[in-house]
């Protein structure tokens, strides 16, 4: 088992584990990323709590990646029975591994949306300094 709670080492942290439980969702506090987890072929487990990544959390409920547990106990209880049942656990990691691949592309895709508005922006800036009557009209 290992503890982990380190920016920048998490990535490697999942990539050597089978699964994981991904933390500050048993309290009230909104739950911490599944996705670095997922992209590393882990399932996770989580609490109730996780407003901070809810929509993430679903998908990754559809996918079979994600286990929701109801307290502490439910979290051993969900770990152990993937650790004992390598076929549970193995698809859970191929639900993890799709769920991941399902959103990869996204800050390309985000870039390309902002893009577009700033496109747009500047077209709307150029065509107001324009004189009246614009290019060519003679005035």
């Amino acid at each position: 088992m290992w503890i982990g709670d380190s920016i920048g080492e998490m990535p490697a942290y999942y990539a050597m584990s089978d699964a994981a439980f991904v933390g500050a969702s048993l309290l009230p506090l909104g739950g911490q990323n599944l996705i670095e987890a997922c992209a590393e072929a882990c399932p996770v487990v989580m609490g109730p709590h996780v407003f901070n990544f809810a929509q993430a959390v679903e998908q990754g409920e559809q996918a079979g990646a994600v286990a929701r547990a109801a307290d502490a106990a439910d979290v051993w209880r969900h770990l152990l029975g993937w650790l004992d049942d390598g076929a549970a656990l193995q698809r859970a990691r191929a639900g993890a591994r799709d769920f991941s691949s399902s959103h990869r592309g996204a800050a390309r895709a985000q870039a390309h949306w902002i893009a577009q508005r700033l496109r747009g922006a500047a077209a709307r800036e150029d065509a107001s300094s324009q004189p009246a009557g614009g290019p060519g009209s003679g005035q």
